[in-house]
């Protein structure tokens, strides 16, 4: 069985900048001037949390236009490139 793939938002890291909501705005939202993450259940954490597959693709889009570079993917089962 794999692993599943989680995210977390460093939220030392993050600038408020808000690119992640408009990116995937089910998965991240910002309530003060820092970003957080949504469980499953609408609970707001810093993660990590599991991603569903149909939001892969935006949280993975949410991570490379973080400016901070404070959202992190793990996908342990993900071959390299």
């Amino acid at each position: 069985m794999s692993e599943p793939i989680t995210v977390e938002i460093d939220q030392e890291l993050c600038l408020g900048s808000g690119y992640c909501v408009r990116s995937a705005p089910t998965f991240f939202h910002l309530p003060d001037e820092v970003s957080e993450l949504r469980t499953s259940v609408g609970e707001a954490t810093s993660g990590p949390v599991d991603v569903a597959p149909d939001l892969l693709a935006a949280v993975r889009s949410a991570a490379l236009v973080c400016p901070a570079a404070a959202i992190v993917v793990h996908e342990p089962n993900r071959v390299a490139d």
